[in-house]
């Protein structure tokens, strides 16, 4: 069911259009719904990033946020620059 799930995600098809080795779509989709309503995603993503970074030797929880503010001054529906700058 798990792999029916990334399959779907990974690949960016709609949940009808599963490939047909994986069990209906519906009952896939069900399972999606019911672990994201309940947090099981969620979950299973923290821990495979905690296990991920464990193998490459960092810490479990990264310890630093950086943010890019470039990605939305470049994007073509932002106006031109306005205002002060605040630095």
């Amino acid at each position: 069911m798990v792999d029916a799930i990334f399959w779907c995600l990974r690949i960016g098809h709609q949940w009808r259009n599963l490939s047909e080795s994986f069990p209906k779509w519906q009952l896939v989709y069900y399972y999606f719904r019911k672990w994201q309503r309940d947090g099981t995603l969620e979950r299973l993503n923290w821990s495979l990033n905690k296990l991920e970074r464990q193998r490459v030797n960092k810490e479990p929880t990264p310890s630093q946020l950086h943010i890019d503010t470039q990605s939305v001054k470049v994007a073509p529906f932002v106006a031109e620059d306005t205002g002060v700058d605040g630095n």
